[in-house]
């Protein structure tokens, strides 16, 4: 019957003869397009990003916990074992302004730089979807962040259904180790993201987002 959705089947020939491969999802940011492998939580606006020798993220007015805000960059996990490696040079103009590195799913984690009172932290969070707000659980001011931030991550499979990972600020690994979490419509995603708590004309350039797959 044409109407019904039919049996699944375990196997059954490919329509097509070639095969599928993964590729890495590391992006360098060059050319002015912004790759297939990033996707947004809403639908993308061109005022968010550009891409030049870097994907320059403008910090998008949202006063709320990461959990709902509509630009985060995110890719798919693609293996079980790998490091994330990203070069961020933030732009911060107005208190409230932040950039970071995220690990996203129903609870998620992250680090950033943001501003408040006039002066540059390096922050680790965590939340949860809907939350109302996110829990700081690492802090320390930057002297200065003309150099960049490099902010890193790893992530190594500890059973089927368990991914554990620490992040890294500027080559210290921090003490903290945390499951990712799946999301709601899929599993946890990684990316990068800039908004600010009020209009800002605050930035954050990304130079380079490096997947390497390890053992």
């Amino acid at each position: 019957d044409d109407n019904l959705p039919g049996d699944p089947v375990l196997e059954w020939e490919y329509p097509i003869n070639i095969e599928g491969k993964r590729t890495n999802p590391s992006d360098e940011f060059k050319g002015k397009k912004l790759s297939l492998v990033w996707q947004t939580a809403a639908n993308t606006h061109s005022e968010w990003y550009s891409v030049e020798n870097g994907l320059k993220l403008f910090a998008v007015e949202y006063d709320g916990s990461l959990s709902d805000f509509p630009a985060l960059f995110t890719q798919k996990v693609c293996c079980e074992n790998f490091n994330v490696k990203t070069l961020c040079f933030p732009e911060l103009q107005n208190d409230g302004d932040e950039a970071g590195l995220v690990v996203f799913g129903r609870e998620y984690y992250y680090v950033c730089a943001v501003k408040r009172g006039g002066k540059i932290y390096l922050e680790a969070r965590t939340g949860v979807i809907h939350g109302e707000s996110d829990e700081t659980y690492y802090s320390e001011q930057l002297e200065s962040v003309e150099k960049g931030i490099s902010l890193g991550l790893s992530a190594k499979s500890d059973g089927q259904y368990d991914l554990v990972c620490k992040f890294k600020l500027n080559g210290k690994t921090l003490p903290r180790k945390f499951n990712a979490s799946r999301g709601i419509w899929l599993g946890a995603k990684i990316g990068v993201y800039c908004k600010s708590t009020k209009k800002s004309g605050g930035y954050a350039e990304f130079k380079y987002f490096r997947v390497k797959e390890t053992k």
